[in-house]
């Protein structure tokens, strides 16, 4: 049997488990968002599907491929030791850094330096990076907490926005459960998946309803993919009765499971 690194070895196999990493897709979807012939896709399909890296559901008459990360544990497990690497040589040039710093120090002024623990914390808690469209780069996790940070990071208009969108979520399906992944926050019900998530662009957010097809009357932005609709909102447009009752339909929908 193929190790997970043999398996990831082949480019064709890593281009389409990192497409199963964002969503489940079809065989025609993969075929089109890579431009690989479809009996490639099915192949390396076969493959993974054999080895345990991906599952397959039928819905309706399309089958969906979603992925099975259990299988890649092996290679994190193997990746962990070159975490700790750079973690030690990024504390040991913290360290030298600390030892070149020019400023005078008497007896009344001399500071102790923080313990490598509290360096590490101030690190975590730096402000987020911005990327493109001032989208806040905040760490995978699951709860309010991450939620929270994404949108307090978000600067001028978006971030009212954002909280806007929020509380009507909040407000519209109590118990939501909350994350951030790939620098958005997510949002859905435990044991079905996730149902509604937005992301920040220069001129506007882009809320993303994963089951959108479905939804009456359907939220205007198409997708490639066709269960997946858009709400792109800009500043002032954002219609809340209309938002919240798309967020309840969507909310009793079968969900994404990511």
């Amino acid at each position: 049997m193929e190790s997970a690194f043999e398996v990831i070895a082949e480019p064709n196999r890593r281009a389409i488990l990192g497409l199963l990493s964002i969503s489940q897709q079809t065989v025609g979807e993969i075929e089109q968002q890579l431009g690989m012939p479809q009996p490639t896709v099915s192949k390396h399909l076969r493959v993974l599907r054999d080895l345990g890296f991906v599952e397959s559901t039928v819905d309706a008459q399309r089958r969906l491929y979603r992925l099975n990360p259990a299988p890649l544990r092996e290679v994190d497990a193997w990746l962990d030791q070159f975490r700790r690497f750079w973690m030690t040589h990024v504390d040991a040039l913290e360290r030298h850094l600390d030892r070149m710093d020019p400023a005078p120090m008497t007896k009344k002024t001399t500071a102790r330096k923080a313990p490598p623990a509290a360096r590490k914390a101030a690190r975590k808690t730096a402000k987020p990076i911005l990327l493109s469209g001032d989208n806040p780069q905040i760490p995978k996790g699951e709860g309010e907490a991450p939620v929270r940070a994404y949108i307090t990071a978000i600067p001028g208009w978006k971030r009212k926005l954002a909280r806007d969108l929020d509380a009507i979520i909040v407000r519209t399906v109590p118990g939501v459960h909350k994350a951030v992944k790939w620098n958005s926050p997510f949002y859905g019900m435990r044991g079905h998946g996730w149902f509604v998530s937005f992301h920040c662009f220069t001129n506007y957010i882009k809320v993303t309803f994963f089951n959108g097809a479905s939804l009456r009357p359907v939220p205007p932005g198409a997708s490639k993919h066709p269960k997946v609709r858009y709400y792109d909102i800009r500043d002032g447009e954002l219609d809340e009765a209309q938002f919240a009752a798309w967020v309840k339909q969507a909310s009793v929908l079968p969900g994404e499971k990511l």
